[in-house]
């Protein structure tokens, strides 16, 4: 089966766009954000994106949601997705037969389990608000203590390995 979760009623269903059989879908509606973990109940998490240069640019976010919901991903093999699959969080594909073998691999129960265990460990050890804490305090406090400088600040995103 698969599950679209986050599906709009005035979107076009997945499925569809995928010709994917209706009867092998289950569609979860968007949820409100305090419900938002409810979407997220699924075997293993996909993070289709094309690449193009707005994708490159994203986050992590998605697989780090799955990762930290105890969900393994494969993802296309764009930058940060590389980065993060060498911290050993989630799978990265590149072509449709790359896929077929990293979703195969990840329909053995062991397997994913194994990797969802893993995988939520380092995320909450790396990626959490927690795990991040004196980075945020370091950034507010640069702010907080130049109030006057602030509008003539220009903010450069550096990845640090974390």
């Amino acid at each position: 089966m698969f599950h679209h979760a986050g599906h709009m009623d005035d979107a076009t269903a997945f499925a569809d766009a995928a010709g994917i059989d209706q009867d092998r879908m289950i569609l979860t509606p968007m949820r409100p954000l305090h419900k938002y973990h409810e979407m997220l109940d699924f075997d293993i998490g996909l993070v289709l994106l094309s690449d193009i240069d707005f994708n490159r640019a994203k986050s992590t976010i998605k697989g780090l949601e799955y990762a930290a919901s105890n969900i393994p991903f494969v993802a296309q093999g764009l930058p940060e997705y590389e980065r993060l699959a060498l911290e050993g969080v989630g799978r990265v594909a590149y072509t449709p037969e790359g896929w077929k073998q990293q979703l195969a691999d990840l329909l053995d129960y062991k397997t994913r389990k194994r990797e969802a265990a893993i995988q939520r460990t380092r995320v909450l050890d790396k990626h959490s608000i927690g795990a991040r804490a004196a980075e945020w305090v370091d950034v507010y406090s640069t702010f907080a203590n130049n109030r006057a400088d602030i509008r003539n600040t220009t903010v450069q995103y550096v990845h640090t390995g974390g």
